[in-house]
């Protein structure tokens, strides 16, 4: 895990991409860049932090479970990927992954999942 200033607010459970400097975070458009799961436990998937704040951004070097909110329907064990809005969808082909579903749900849904950054060919 690395912990990241917030240039932009971010929603706890929700997608970031790097900032416009080293050590920046902000909201994942898309998965077209490298994407990282801001670091959530269950009760907290959705509370905004405020620019200028510190967050915990997941990497892929532990096995840790978290939790993040769905932006359409996901199936267990499939990568997932930031929708517009920052939360997460199933990844497609030619973008960067940023999770893995470790639960099945729907849009709205607060799943568990795992980090995990690669780019799909």
């Amino acid at each position: 895990m690395w912990s990241r200033t917030v240039e932009t607010a971010v929603k706890l459970g929700f997608a970031v991409n790097r900032g416009s400097a080293d050590g920046k975070v902000a909201p994942a458009a898309d998965g077209t860049k490298p994407t990282f799961p801001v670091f959530s436990e269950r009760p907290d998937v959705g509370t905004i932090i405020v620019a200028g704040s510190t967050v915990a951004i997941v990497t892929d070097d532990g096995d840790r479970e978290i939790y993040v909110i769905l932006g359409n329907t996901v199936t267990e064990f499939q990568f997932g990927m930031s929708d517009s809005s920052g939360a997460w969808i199933p990844a497609t082909t030619g973008n960067y992954t940023g999770v893995q579903f470790l639960q099945s749900g729907v849009a709205g849904d607060v799943v568990k999942a795992r980090a995990a950054q690669f780019k799909l060919p």
